[in-house]
């Protein structure tokens, strides 16, 4: 039997190191298990039970290790003394040699101490007192009590999160931050568990100030088992920079500042501005600490207002020294996902089920059609937005970025005016349309200054649907009458009224009916985005609509804030009672995480590299050449120059880079498998090269203007025409041009040159098309390059 015993207090012995191991260096696993362990009391007590063998086996090290006098012998120093015992006698009894032996001696002072008294040799009396206080520690019942308490404290603590760990628990574990716990965190937490974004991390270190209870619940229902032990929750200010302080940030390979759920909070204008304290505290934080690299730091900006801040205004230095800072908003993310990307798959992942049964993929038709619009092509795209909701203006301003397209023209070869050039239209319909327009307006002044846009009340039974169009440019007041015919490729509508309205539906019906294709006149390309905030509004207004609109429409988007399954049921079934709603597509669903796709970062890399070699003539070999993968190469010049970027610099390449779908498109190609057709997409843009350079500088004047950037004025323009006329010979009438260029363009004005026709711009600056010229001869390279990236990292 002793052997049993020795085996058994070896197996005990690994037991207990193992528990002190976790207590010292796994607190975050041991307060999962105390919390969640279901077998978690049952393996106390089996710990309880093998504590007589554990210290049978230490006693028995002790003896093999110490010399005679020190080793613990039961039968004459450490026995379970009877009752009456005198303190120098050694009470031998009449039991088995089985009591005798070294396990029962110890078992029977582990349940009973207080015989420790009556052992003679002081290496026994040492043993006897360490039993007892195993014993006293496992069995008393105030020690149990005691316990008992710590463990309901540090329960409650954990499920408040009140709990904090110190930095020695993530040793060797990578670990990122979440700071709000918003709509989209279960996604983002999700991702970054699954290893999609910077790299793979073991925990997830979440901060936020709602019920954490509730918070955990919600996240939890994202995440399998084993993801839901790596999260960690702390309930706390997010502005705090005590709180800051103790997210050990330093050693973070990512940063999401979320911020909380604001669309139903009457306080939600306080949510940008409290996302943009937490970055400065996080920034101070790292300062203290004399952290000397870059963090990513995505932070969420739920107002574009807030969020376009960054178009006027850089970042402090503390951040842009530790912080590769990364601001984002859903609804401009998701306004790119379905006008750039065209298409998004979702599946159970985030409904935590084990399987991918219900895949979904949703594909979006791009405004100009899956053949795109070529130079000689007689169509226009037309835009209808239902609801100047949060949605509904970010849908608006990427389409206002891409809908750019190369047969737009004010003038012909001969130079003659084009009485109706082929503009794209916007157009918003909403209830409160009159007082929309004036905000929006009011924020897109120098836009508007130039653009041709029209109001119509369709909220009343007599309404005019062909009320004239005000043209900025040569109406009454203008400080614009220098620059010629309007020279803007989209114009604005605003419609006054719901659907159900009489005037709204025969605007829709009309607008329709310009979808169809009549020869010899040019048609739409109709696309309606309902934006309604409310998901039950949206699709009401979605399957209310005219019969022409789903006749005649390429697709019909409908936002769903919760959950894409309404509008998807409805499409899946294709019987003959739905077919008329074949072409709806949900979008902007809060679960959806874009953030960390990379495809079109890289390109906007690129075409940020692309200014530095754009006087090469092997500038197209060059971008041929560049590994991704390669981060001590070429792609370490091209990621130093990028961080080196304001923040207006990157959005500006990032828009740059969304035109590569609708450019490729026109020129008759496809995004898919490019390197299949590489050679025929080159020499499709280089036959074009002329009206994709014109295209590109319709595009870029659109971008300035919603930068907040200008045009010159008549008194600029006068007063440019004045010094350059006095210029004594074409190169130094270029130097005076240029010279009143940089300073009104880096003047608090922001008055550009280059915001003009394509044929001013000929006049002033006749190299500058050269750059819209080589950029679209890029296009194909560039989307080579981080196509040959994104295979090999499948």
């Amino acid at each position: 039997m002793d052997n049993y015993i020795y085996i058994v207090g070896g197996v005990a012995t690994l037991l207990f190191l193992y528990v002190a191991y976790v207590l010292l260096f796994k607190r975050i696993m041991f307060d999962r298990m105390l919390i969640h362990g279901g077998s978690f009391m049952l393996k106390i007590a089996f710990l309880v039970i093998l504590t007589p063998f554990f210290l049978t086996f230490l006693i028995t090290l002790h003896n093999f290790l110490v010399s005679d006098d020190c080793k613990v012998h039961p039968t004459e120093n450490f026995m379970y003394a009877t009752d009456g015992a005198v303190a120098s006698q050694v009470q031998p009894t009449a039991e088995s040699n089985e009591q005798t032996n070294l396990f029962w001696s110890v078992y029977y002072n582990f349940i009973d101490p207080g015989s420790e008294y009556i052992i003679a040799n002081n290496g026994g009396k040492v043993w006897a007192i360490v039993v007892a206080l195993f014993g006293m520690f496992l069995l008393n019942g105030l020690l149990v009590s005691t316990m008992v308490g710590y463990i309901d404290i540090r329960k409650d603590n954990w499920m408040n999160g009140k709990m904090r760990y110190s930095a020695s628990q993530f040793l060797f574990k990578k670990f990122a931050v979440v700071i709000g716990a918003n709509e989209m965190a279960p996604t983002i937490i999700r991702n970054l568990l699954c290893g999609r974004g910077e790299g793979r991390v073991y925990y997830v270190v979440l901060l936020t100030n709602e019920d954490v209870e509730k918070v955990r619940s919600v996240i939890e229902s994202y995440l399998t088992k084993e993801e839901e032990a790596r999260l960690i929750i702390y309930n706390g200010q997010l502005d705090s920079k005590e709180e800051i302080s103790r997210l050990h940030l330093e050693s973070a390979t990512e940063i999401y500042v979320l911020g909380e759920d604001s669309h139903e909070d009457v306080s939600e204008s306080y949510h940008d501005v409290q996302n943009m304290r937490c970055v400065h505290n996080i920034a101070g934080y790292l300062v203290g600490k004399g952290v000397d690299k870059e963090i990513v730091c995505r932070v969420m900006f739920e107002f574009q207002t807030t969020y376009s801040v960054f178009q006027f205004s850089d970042l402090h230095d503390n951040i842009r020294r530790h912080l590769d800072f990364i601001p984002f908003n859903p609804y401009e993310n998701w306004a790119q996902r379905v006008l750039v990307k065209g298409s998004y798959e979702e599946n159970e992942q985030h409904l935590n089920s084990g399987h991918h049964n219900d895949a979904r993929c949703f594909d979006y038709l791009p405004l100009d059609g899956n053949n795109g619009i070529s130079p000689d092509s007689e169509k226009y795209v037309h835009f209808v937005i239902v609801g100047m909701s949060k949605m509904g203006l970010a849908m608006a301003m990427q389409a206002a970025q891409v809908a750019h397209y190369p047969n737009f023209k004010i003038a012909d070869e001969n130079g003659k005016k084009v009485e109706r050039p082929l503009r794209t239209r916007i157009t918003f319909i909403d209830e409160n349309a009159d007082s929309e327009m004036e905000f929006f307006m009011g924020r897109f002044q120098n836009l508007f200054a130039l653009s041709r846009y029209r109001y119509i009340d369709a909220s009343c039974k007599d309404c005019d649907l062909d009320a004239p169009w005000t043209d900025a440019v040569t109406a009454e007041g203008s400080e614009y009458t220098a620059i010629g015919d309007n020279f803007l490729d989209i114009e604005w509508e605003f419609i006054k009224g719901s659907v159900e309205k009489a005037g709204v539906v025969q605007y829709l019906k009309s607008a329709s009916q310009q979808a169809k294709p009549v020869e010899g006149q040019p048609s739409s390309l109709f696309t309606v985005a309902v934006c309604h905030p409310l998901a039950h509004q949206a699709i009401a207004a979605s399957i209310y609509m005219p019969a022409e609109v789903y006749d005649y429409a390429q697709q019909i988007l409908v936002y769903q804030r919760e959950a894409s399954d309404i509008v998807y049921n409805l499409t899946s079934d294709q019987t003959k009672a739905h077919k008329r709603y074949a072409k709806l597509r949900p979008f902007g669903m809060q679960y959806a995480d874009f953030t960390t796709y990379n495809d079109i970062h890289y390109r906007a890399m690129i075409c940020n590299y692309l200014y530095t070699i754009i006087g090469d003539d092997a500038l197209v070999d060059k971008i041929l050449q560049i590994d991704i993968t390669d981060k001590d190469g070429c792609m370490k010049f091209i990621t130093d120059a990028w961080k080196k970027l304001a923040i207006f610099d990157k959005w500006s390449n990032i828009y740059l880079a969304n035109s590569f779908e609708s450019k490729i498109r026109s020129a008759g190609g496809t995004l898919a498998d490019v390197s299949s057709h590489y050679d025929e997409l080159v020499a499709a843009i280089a036959a074009m090269k002329m009206p994709m350079a014109e295209c590109e500088h319709n595009r870029w004047n659109m971008q300035q203007l919603l930068m907040g950037f200008r045009a010159f004025n008549d008194d600029d323009m006068a007063e440019l025409r004045k010094e350059a006329a006095k210029a004594a010979s074409p190169a130094e009438r270029q130097t005076v041009i240029t010279r009143i260029k940089k300073a009104k363009r880096n003047s608090a004005e922001r008055a550009h040159l280059n915001i003009c026709s394509f044929a001013t711009l000929m006049e002033l600056d006749g190299e500058a098309y050269k750059y819209d010229e080589k950029f679209n001869g890029a296009i194909p390279a560039i989307l080579k390059c981080v196509e040959r990236y994104e295979r090999s990292n499948k």
